[in-house]
């Protein structure tokens, strides 16, 4: 992908995200995340929720920060252009992710346990993992480390499962985990388009 479409396929990503957020601060999402979270398994205990903590873990974005330093000086201790780029994308939706938190006030799922009540939208843990999924993938094919799209395709389907263990711990409403994966994708394109 070349660095005028990254900068279109930004622009997208932000305007889809943007008019997702608007809608979710008028509350004008609700009655949808309402029915979808109704039909929704919320298990108490089991393999599926067990996996959905350990993807929670991972997939948290500041467990991001260490993982994409380590990414970014592996890739440029090899040579590999734009190496930095996967630090730029996980600090940028970070950032980014922070700063919506703040400013829309979402409240949580009924079934949500813990102090962060008002941070629901988006999902940072499905911002972080799309960001830094989708730049490190776009890096290593460009690089010719992996041939194109299996690198973008492994990175959509992890952003997929760490938006499903949010809902399925009843974290996140689903407009959160689309808005985290808006967020992250057009951070890594934006971040991208840069590099290039």
């Amino acid at each position: 992908m070349t660095g005028a479409r990254q900068a279109a396929g930004a622009l997208a990503a932000a305007a889809l995200f943007a008019g997702l957020a608007a809608a979710v601060a008028l509350g004008r999402t609700q009655r949808a995340d309402d029915a979808l979270r109704r039909r929704q398994r919320h298990p108490r205990r089991g393999a599926a929720r067990n996996a959905a903590l350990v993807v929670k873990v991972v997939g948290a974005p500041n467990v991001q920060w260490p993982v994409a330093a380590a990414i970014a000086l592996s890739l440029g201790d090899a040579g590999v252009p734009n190496a930095a780029s996967v630090l730029a994308a996980a600090g940028s939706v970070f950032v980014l992710d922070k700063a919506c938190k703040v400013l829309i006030h979402r409240h949580r799922p009924p079934g949500y346990v813990g102090n962060e009540t008002l941070e629901s939208f988006p999902s940072g843990h499905t911002a972080a993992v799309s960001a830094l999924g989708i730049t490190l993938a776009q890096i290593m094919e460009r690089a010719g480390m992996v041939r194109p799209p299996l690198a973008t395709l492994a990175a959509v389907i992890l952003a997929l499962g760490v938006a499903e263990s949010r809902l399925l711990l009843d974290e996140h409403w689903p407009a959160d985990v689309l808005g985290g994966a808006l967020l992250g994708t057009a951070t890594a394109l934006a971040v991208l388009s840069v590099a290039d």
